[in-house]
């Protein structure tokens, strides 16, 4: 998916003013991983999340299974980060299909065509 940049710090912008309970910095590092490209949404709606040093989590409405969630059992930066992705994607409009021309059929080829030439 192309992130439009635009479109992705209007979101992270509403998700900073109406962060109440959430740790600014982990919004910010949500922020990073959705730039870098290392979350991925599943169709089911979870998440893969992939940091540099850290392994992947698997992060889902419910939860995530990442030490700092499972110990504080407040929202994590990959929760955050898997929040703003799908708000990224809602925004974002649908890429339309363009077609491929249609090759001009000429008389010639509709004579080589029936007659073998």
């Amino acid at each position: 998916m192309s992130i439009d940049k635009s479109t992705l710090f209007s979101v992270f912008n509403k998700a900073r003013a109406g962060s109440a309970g959430l740790d600014r910095g982990r919004v910010n590092r949500a922020l990073g991983y959705v730039q870098a490209g290392r979350v991925a949404l599943l169709d089911d709606g979870t998440a893969i999340v992939s940091g540099n040093a850290e392994p992947v989590y698997y992060v889902s409405a419910a939860g995530c299974d990442c030490p700092d969630h499972l110990w504080r059992a407040a929202r994590c930066k990959h929760q955050i980060a898997r929040w703003l992705l799908i708000r990224l994607q809602e925004a974002q409009p649908a890429p339309v299909a363009v077609p491929e021309p249609v090759p001009a059929v000429t008389l010639e080829d509709d004579i080589a065509l029936l007659w073998g030439a």
